[in-house]
């Protein structure tokens, strides 16, 4: 069977090296650590199982970079995480990256901004921000 695992990053900068799964997967507990694919913040890797590891509880984390090189445990996430091998092909909820709790939800709401204008030409003022990732200036009125 196989089981996707999914981790939102969108609070994370990724490593140029990019996200991966850690975990003893073959049932020799030797941890490996396996490249996930990055679509839109979102990581994401299908391990298939053998049907001797059905039930079997594991553990696993996901890595912000490192390959299982030299010294990378130092870029896995401070959580542990544990599946129990289900019977069935699964996809895994997306979790967020290092937190147990599901991950923030990005708030979006108007707001309104009010400038002085002391010179009363009312033309003179202009405002960017982070929203836009500064791309964009806007003349305030």
């Amino acid at each position: 069977m196989n089981v996707t695992f999914q981790v939102d990053m969108q609070d994370e900068e990724i490593a140029d090296s990019g996200i991966y799964l850690v975990g003893a997967w073959n049932g020799d507990w030797v941890y490996t650590f396996q490249q996930m694919n990055i679509i839109d913040n979102i990581a994401s890797i299908t391990i298939e199982l053998s049907d001797s590891q059905i039930g079997l509880s594991l553990q696993y984390w996901y890595a912000n970079g490192g390959d299982g090189t030299d010294n990378t445990w130092a870029f896995v996430e401070n959580i542990s995480r544990y599946i129990t091998i289900p019977e069935q092909d699964f996809l895994m909820e997306v979790v967020c990256y290092n937190l147990e709790e599901d991950c923030p939800e990005d708030l979006f709401f108007p707001i309104t901004l009010s400038f002085i204008d002391g010179s009363e030409s009312w033309d003179n003022i202009w405002f960017e921000g982070s929203f836009n990732d500064w791309e964009l200036s806007y003349q305030g009125t």
